[in-house]
């Protein structure tokens, strides 16, 4: 989805920078924001709200076909049925729009001159190089313009948070269990007296389950770190419009000013969607979801408003890290 996005908000456009008979191509951009829509309406009531609220999918829109057959003097009859559910309906439509979009561009994109043409094709299979060559030549006044996030934006950090929470967790967690805890608990006699006492009165797969928990939640401060950093596009246009002479207080300021809608959007999902897969009970081996724990302790409403406060202090820790880090890049001129 994320690659489908890129490549009808963005790559595309960009492909076209600079051409002749760019106006001439059909971009449908109401079409496009319509299927983006219809495409995340369906996807959202599939990842998010049918596991949050009752596991999955309960009512279904039944189609039948009936045909009456007579072989060997015995009458019968035979059903034939699809059963599809409403969010199935808003995918498929939204996909098949996407792909009619994409079509009609490209019908567009044919019947511009051969040297345009190969431009084009050269442009989008590079799609990285595009990105930094169209920006190179946007004029001062355009570079100016206030960031806002994209799609692809948040797509990315809201996936990146969740799932590198998870893998940074576990990784962590074995660390600290198998080899730190055990190290401790020879050298420092209080903490292993402590910790035979919990596992006289606890059972050590709760134990154990409990501390991934606790070591993941808290791993969801360095993954949104991560995910903010590498959502570089947002940081270098602030250090562009800034000069990266801000200082962190100032700089979150002004990030809360221009981004703070894509910043709020970008908490509440990572939140709602981690505390859902965690109420969803969805498990992985070996790993264990940002809000287990506090899905396991609190309850619902105190579970969503416990994640959203966490998820957003650590947006803002990754915010200010990422704004330092590419001030810095920008003060040393690289």
């Amino acid at each position: 989805m994320a690659a489908v996005i890129f490549c009808a908000r963005s790559a595309r456009a960009y492909a076209l920078e600079g051409l002749s008979g760019a106006d001439s191509v059909k971009s449908l951009p109401h079409f496009t924001n319509a299927s983006l829509c219809i495409l995340f309406a369906g996807v959202i009531s599939s990842l998010l709200l049918d596991a949050f609220f009752w596991g999955g999918s309960l009512d279904f829109i039944c189609f039948e076909r009936y045909k009456y057959l007579t072989e060997g003097g015995v009458r019968y009859t035979d059903v034939y049925q699809l059963d599809i559910d409403l969010k199935d309906i808003y995918i498929f439509v939204g996909g098949i729009m996407l792909l009619a979009r994409c079509a009609i561009w490209d019908i567009s994109v044919s019947k511009l001159p051969k040297e345009e043409r190969k431009l084009v094709s050269e442009r989008l299979r590079s799609p990285a190089g595009l990105i930094r060559s169209a920006r190179a030549d946007r004029s001062d006044e355009s570079r100016l313009k206030l960031s806002v996030g994209s799609p692809l934006d948040l797509v990315s950090t809201v996936v990146a948070g969740i799932l590198a929470s998870a893998i940074f967790g576990a990784a962590a967690y074995f660390v600290f269990t198998f080899v730190l805890l055990p190290v401790a608990a020879e050298y420092i006699s209080p903490l292993g007296s402590f910790l035979n006492d919990i596992g006289r009165k606890y059972d050590y797969e709760v134990v154990y389950r409990t501390i991934q928990e606790a070591i993941t939640l808290l791993a969801i401060f360095p993954a949104l770190y991560g995910a903010n950093a590498s959502a570089k596009r947002l940081e270098k246009q602030f250090v562009r419009n800034t000069e990266g002479r801000l200082l962190p207080g100032e700089g979150l300021a002004y990030r809360l000013k221009n981004n703070l809608s894509f910043d709020i959007l970008t908490a509440v999902l990572v939140a709602l969607i981690g505390f859902g897969l965690s109420a969803a009970q969805v498990k992985v081996p070996y790993l264990c979801l940002p809000f287990d724990l506090i899905c396991r302790s609190f309850g619902t409403a105190r579970g969503i408003a416990a994640a959203l406060i966490i998820t957003a202090a650590a947006q803002i820790f990754g915010a200010v890290t990422a704004q330092r880090r590419w001030c810095a890049c920008c003060l040393l001129g690289e």
